[in-house]
């Protein structure tokens, strides 16, 4: 997997290549996958939204306003804790803590994350939509 270090703000076309670089074999060699991401302005672009449909990538009908609906907010919280406890300097420390942060994320709070998400869906329901205490 390669990882970006952008100096620039992500756009259509930077999310398009991670796609292709990090989605696109895969993807292929899982075909009955459904791909995920949430309704970011460049996940949702004329340009990604054709690009997915060129490359036969199947894609989640997302909510307008759902991170509660989104087990990976919760891991993306747990990894900036843990990088942050590394204090990396530089681009090559940071990448290194990436890596360092994925590996030292317990799966089990992985599991408990996806595992909470039916009592997820249940309160936003119950919210009406709204955003809830997760």
């Amino acid at each position: 997997m390669k990882i970006h270090i952008f100096k620039e703000n992500m756009n259509s076309d930077i999310y398009i290549d991670i796609l292709k670089e990090n989605l696109l074999a895969f993807y292929k060699n899982n075909p009955n996958l459904i791909f995920q991401d949430d309704n970011d302005p460049k996940h949702r672009s004329h340009k990604t939204i054709e690009w997915k449909k060129n490359n036969n990538i199947n894609n989640l009908d997302w909510p307008a306003n759902s991170p509660d609906l989104n087990p990976i907010e919760n891991i993306w919280a747990i990894l900036k804790t843990e990088i942050g406890k590394l204090f990396p300097k530089n681009v090559d420390e940071f990448t290194n803590s990436i890596t360092i942060a994925r590996n030292n994320i317990d799966k089990k709070i992985i599991d408990k994350t996806i595992d909470s998400l039916p009592a997820r869906i249940a309160k936003v329901i119950e919210a009406n939509g709204g955003s809830i205490d997760y």
